[in-house]
Order: C-alpha cells, then structure tokens, then sequence
C-alpha cells in the first residue's frame, strides 16, 4: 500500500515538474503566461505603437500624430490640418495570441486601410490571410457600416480570420465586439462526430478494430488535409503563453482535454493510438511493407531516448530566449500543402518511408507532443 501510495506522489511530482518546464519555457518564448506579461500587466494592454509611417502609407501627406484617447489619435498634415483618425485595439486572441491593429479612416469617416501589431500567428496561415487580401476588405466602407459589415472567414486559417474580424470591429467601435464563430459548422460536426467514434473506439476497441483501417483514413482526410487539427508541441506551448480561444479552439481543445484526462485514468494512449493523423499515416504505410527492420536492443534504447532528448533540447532552446517557429520541428503542418515550408515537407516524407520499414518511428522514437503526452500517461 505504501508502495502505491509512493508511487502515486511520485508521478503527481512528475507531471507538476513538468507542468512547471513547460510554463518557464512558454514565459521565456513569448515573455507572457495564458496572455498576462512577465511584468504583471493587464492581458488586455494595448500593445501596439503607432508609427508615423504606418500613417503615410494610407495619408501621404501625413507629419504629425495626436492622441486622443488610449485608442485613438489624430492624424495631422504639415498645415496641422487634420486628415484621418488611427482606431486601435488591443486584439482578439488568434492562433497563437492576441492580435493588436489599427484602423484607419479619413474625414469622410470611410476606412482607409489595417495595420497589424506585434502578434505569434503561425507564419502558414498569418501568410495564408495577408495574400488573399483578407485586410482590405473593409477598404471604402464607412466606419458605421464597417461595424456591422460581414467578411468571409478565409478557409485554413479559419481562427486568424476571426480575431481580425473581430479587433475592426472592436476598434472601430470603441469597444469589444465579438466576431460571429458558427460552433454547429460542417466542419466542426464531423470533426466531434469522428472523434466521438475514435472516443468509443478507444474504450470498446473489438467493437471497431475491424474499421480501424476507415477509421485512419477519415483521421487522414478530416482532421489532417482538410481542416488541419491536430495537437503540436507549437500549439500547446502557445496556450501556455497566450491562452486558449475556447469559442473557436473548441474542438482542438477538446481533444487536448481528452488527450490527458483518458490517459490518467485508464493507463492508455488516447490521441497518439487513435487520433493523430500523421501517426494514422505512418500505420498505413507500415501496412505496404510486411518486411521491417528488426533493430537491436541496443539501438532500441538509444531510440528510447531520442523522443526526450529533442522535448528537452527545444525547452533550454526557448529559455535561453531563442525564438523559433516551434512548429518547424513536428511534420504535422505538412497535411498544409500549399502552406508548409519544403523542410517541413521533407521531414514529413521521409518519416513516412522509414515507416515502411520501422513502424511509426516518429511516433515511437522522435515526436515531441507523444513525449509530453506519454509522460503525463506515466
């Protein structure tokens, strides 16, 4: 009994040390934690300056900046005429934190152009929304009509798209407005009704292993290629440091949620067994080849220890304060095809040909998000 009860104080040590790493690396990355600034300020400080040559970009003739209020200030020509008002906002919380903005507009009150703050939007998707013009869709509008005016979301970058939304709005009103997030979308119906079958799934696995092959597949097609949910070491460390927009991380949280709490009670891997669609990727092409490579002991236990020492290896590497795109280190932006850089690619590819002959060697031996999650398991 004392033995149990040891070992229980033991593992809750264990997941309060890690918790512990995890919150001094998210602090060291972004110099916040869950949106409140290592100097105890407000989460909803506003954190951008406005620049006189923010200010020349939409009002050539611009010289001088007045402030107004805390968010607002009046813009000025050299005959200290003015010429246009800046509206800012502290933002709404993105992929990866708040996004700070300002908004423009003229004499006519009709908007005139956004400039964005200091944000930690994934580059894959802020990129994603700059390109398609996503910032000018308010251009030419009245300040009143811009409050209330609809702008579609734009498709893979569904969370970026919201929080601007909602920071024009919020700016231009001189107050918080909540851009409308539809919770009983397609997307969002089939992803919690696919992961309700994977829940049952794990729980009564004889009743569904014969569709475990259909199961993988719709895991590959839904939550990968299509809507790109998946759990990364990236995602995880930014909800540490800049929190969680539950209202549109719904879903991603929910696994997050699930991928911990199923685990700590019944001693078995939920997301990286059932969920993953990169692990589901990886079974499969294991499935071509019958043929693997049969490693030794000894590699085996070097191996055992490649998945911790690349988890740790990034934590020193944020709280030294080197500042990285830690998504770069995981292959699951690959199922981004048009938005994932050639590295990850390539990282992306070639573990799954080594899973033709190691089954899911990143899985097992290199994947930082299994490690954190195996250890929290243990």
């Amino acid at each position: 009994m004392k033995t149990r009860r040891s070992k229980a104080i033991l593992n809750s040590f264990n997941r309060l040390f890690l918790l512990a790493l995890l919150l001094i690396a998210a602090i060291a990355w972004r110099g916040q934690m869950f949106g409140i600034k290592t100097d105890g300020s407000s989460k909803e400080a506003f954190d951008l300056e406005l620049k006189l040559e923010d200010c020349i970009a939409y009002f050539p003739s611009a010289t001088s900046i007045q402030k107004i209020n805390n968010q607002q200030f009046q813009i000025y020509n050299s005959d200290k005429k003015p010429i246009g008002i800046a509206f800012g906002y502290s933002g709404e919380r993105g992929y990866g934190g708040r996004i700070p903005l300002f908004v423009f507009t003229d004499n006519n009150d009709v908007v005139k152009g956004i400039v964005l703050g200091k944000h930690y939007e994934s580059s894959k998707y802020f990129h994603e929304v700059i390109n398609s013009g996503f910032l000018n869709k308010w251009d030419g509008i009245k300040q009143s009509e811009a409050i209330s005016h609809e702008v579609d979301i734009v498709s893979g970058a569904t969370i970026t798209s919201v929080a601007i939304i909602s920071g024009v709005k919020s700016a231009l009103a001189g107050r918080k407005i909540t851009a409308n997030y539809n919770l009983f979308s397609v997307e969002n119906l089939l992803s919690f009704l696919l992961l309700l079958l994977l829940t049952i799934a794990y729980f009564k696995p004889k009743w569904l292993i014969k569709y475990r092959t259909i199961l993988q597949v719709l895991s590959i097609v839904v939550f990968g290629f299509w809507l790109t949910r998946l759990l990364s070491l990236g995602q995880i460390l930014s909800w540490f440091s800049t929190g969680i927009n539950w209202k549109a991380q719904l879903f991603i949280g929910t696994v997050f949620v699930l991928s911990v709490i199923l685990p700590l009670f019944f001693g078995r891997a939920f997301y990286c067994s059932w969920v993953c669609p990169y692990g589901a990727a990886q079974e499969l092409c294991g499935k071509v080849n019958s043929k693997k490579i049969k490693l030794s002991a000894q590699t085996k236990r070097i191996l055992n220890y490649t998945r911790e020492a690349i988890f740790f290896a990034i934590l020193i590497i944020l709280w030294v304060g080197f500042i990285f795109d830690v998504s770069l280190v995981e292959p699951f932006a690959a199922f981004s095809i048009t938005k994932a850089s050639y590295f990850t690619m390539g990282l992306a590819g070639v573990f799954l040909i080594i899973s033709l002959f190691v089954p899911k060697a990143w899985c097992n031996y290199f994947c930082p998000t299994g490690y954190l999650l195996e250890w929290i398991r243990k």
